[in-house]
């Protein structure tokens, strides 16, 4: 699992994505749980990215 940020520069949401590998060898992720947007979430963590 991983977590991914995604949007433009103003308007990012924060997701989760487990990866796993098909029958055919290639490797494919999926959304997990939706977070929220970046934005929101730095609020709550006092503005700091790494938290």
């Amino acid at each position: 699992m991983y977590v991914s940020i995604t949007g433009s520069k103003h308007n990012q949401d924060v997701y989760i994505k487990p990866s796993y590998r098909k029958e055919n060898g290639k490797t494919s992720s999926y959304i997990y749980k939706k977070l929220g947007k970046l934005n929101d979430l730095l609020e709550q963590f006092s503005g700091n990215r790494e938290k």
